[in-house]
């Protein structure tokens, strides 16, 4: 599977329209990204990996774990913009993108 910029970009506005500084994958689904979707674990990855997002929970900070039959399971745990993820942005709306 290869990355999206589209995909990652929308998920990080989704980020964006948070009405606090934490969202979850509970509303981060209510804005069209499912945990659900295999892009979406992808695209959570390597925006943490980026630095643009950061997650809250020491032993899975972005809220899942899989399993050894690779089975995935979810926590909603608090996962937000990083100061570079907000300068992102901005410079994604700067540029028109």
């Amino acid at each position: 599977m290869t990355i999206d910029h589209e995909y990652a970009n929308g998920l990080l506005g989704a980020f964006q329209k948070a009405e606090r500084e934490f969202t979850n994958i509970e509303e981060l689904k209510l804005n069209g990204y499912s945990n659900e979707d295999d892009r979406f674990i992808l695209h959570l990855n390597y925006l943490h990996e980026q630095g643009l997002i950061k997650g809250y929970n020491g032993k899975s900070p972005l809220g899942y774990r899989i399993g050894a039959d690779d089975k995935v399971t979810w926590a909603v745990v608090p996962l937000r913009l990083t100061a570079a993820g907000h300068d992102y942005i901005a410079r994604l709306n700067e540029s028109g993108g």
